[in-house]
């Protein structure tokens, strides 16, 4: 038996052990809570003694993402009832909707979002130093904060609304908040060709099917926001957490020359990835030498790399998609990493790549369901995790690891 397969026991032990004390310890970890920083504290307790150099980072932000989503199509849906009383301002509230969120999933620009109140939420970041002069930085973020959850969830495991029907661009109806957002377009022109006395668009049947996506995004993120509930969040992400500091761990130990590697457990990512944004714009590491590799539910399914982007498709770079095929081929554990487009939400990846950074996030995804199993449930808790497929992601992080380091620095 080799080294490295008799340390997978005990690595199986150190990870279920740190998810099982962060999920009692801190059961409510929404953004900017008590428990969400008490975790991160734990985190910082094991990273510490391998010598790395951690700090805590705050920022300000929202605390739910689904408030702020129930806020913009919330919008829409007053629209549709002033549509025809009101056709103005009907135009001013669809159109306020469909140009916010745009701008908000984007990364372009904050509008509604700014209306809702601001918690304060922090990033822990440990760094271990490059041996030799620095020459590239590898970010692992994993974000520690848990989800909400709500009747949305439990419809979508039944019927596997997150599944995707292709490999490539899904079709609009599978994007569920594109369709709501473009949908609220069209009925801010409608509205507004009314208003200017186009007496030809009276067509209620096109304003109903238009309306329609969008008052299913303001009803469903509504119950979520009054419902409050946060799940343990054990794989997600949690097994992240785990993961990078297991990952850590190794690195500590044997990484390449040069190469510095900075942990970034970030807070309220499921507040709309605020934690890695305030990271992303704080100019704090060039995007030229810095590449970035995300931890996003390692069990609960086939691990993958995800595609990112609900409204601005922002693909992995090529480069590193010929890296993650090269580590797919290192070993035959894993033949079977290949995309995953998300056809809803975003990983913590995709606000650094919107950022200007090259970089992927790994995660696991249920093939029958479009998502991890347990995604978003109070059913995500550490006894339903299979320590050994965290363990072999880590491996695949590893083998990603030093084959971004191999080409990027030549050796």
């Amino acid at each position: 038996m080799s080294r490295q397969q008799e340390q997978i026991p005990e690595e199986q032990e150190f990870v279920r052990s740190l998810i099982e004390r962060i999920a009692e310890d801190c059961p409510r970890r929404q953004a900017g809570s008590a428990d969400e920083q008490r975790a991160q504290e734990l985190v910082r307790r094991e990273l510490e003694p391998l010598g790395l150099a951690t700090e805590l980072v705050p920022f300000a932000c929202n605390d739910s993402l689904y408030e702020v989503l129930a806020l913009h199509f919330g919008l829409g849906a007053v629209g549709s009832l002033l549509g025809r009383r009101a056709p103005l301002l009907a135009a001013l509230l669809h159109l306020s909707a469909a140009g916010s969120y745009w701008a908000d999933s984007t990364r372009r620009a904050y509008l509604l979002r700014r209306l809702l109140p601001q918690v304060r939420s922090q990033n822990l970041l440990a760094v271990l130093p490059a041996r030799g002069e620095p020459r590239l930085r590898i970010v692992v973020p994993a974000h520690v904060d848990a989800a909400f959850t709500g009747l949305f969830f439990r419809l979508a495991a039944v019927l596997g609304l997150g599944r995707a029907r292709r490999p490539g661009p899904r079709r609009l109806v599978e994007r569920p908040l594109a369709l709501a957002t473009y949908a609220e377009l069209g009925l801010g022109v409608l509205a507004l060709a009314r208003a200017l006395g186009a007496s030809r668009v009276r067509s209620r049947l096109l304003e109903g099917a238009l309306a329609l996506p969008g008052l299913t995004a303001f009803l469903s993120t509504l119950e979520i926001a009054v419902r409050n509930e946060v799940v343990p969040g054990a794989n997600d992400d949690l097994s992240g957490v785990a993961g990078a500091v297991l990952l850590g761990r190794r690195l500590a130990a044997s990484r390449p020359d040069g190469v510095e590697i900075v942990l970034a457990i970030t807070g309220a990512e499921e507040a709309g990835a605020a934690g890695a944004e305030a990271l992303a714009r704080a100019g704090r590491w060039p995007c030229e030498s810095t590449v970035v590799v995300g931890l996003d539910g390692l069990c609960g399914g086939e691990l993958c790399y995800f595609e990112e982007g609900e409204l601005a498709p922002t693909p992995v770079p090529a480069w590193l998609r010929e890296v993650l095929l090269d580590a797919a081929r290192s070993d035959p554990r894993f033949a079977g990493v290949g995309p995953y487009h998300i056809p809803v939400g975003f990983t913590d990846v995709y606000v650094f790549r919107r950022c200007g950074y090259d970089g992927v996030c790994l995660g696991c995804v249920e093939p029958g369901l479009g998502a991890p199993r347990h995604y978003h449930m109070p059913s995500d808790t550490p006894d339903r995790l299979d320590f050994a497929a965290l363990v072999r992601a880590v491996d695949f992080a590893e083998q990603l690891v030093l084959g971004i380091a191999r080409r990027r620095l030549g050796g």
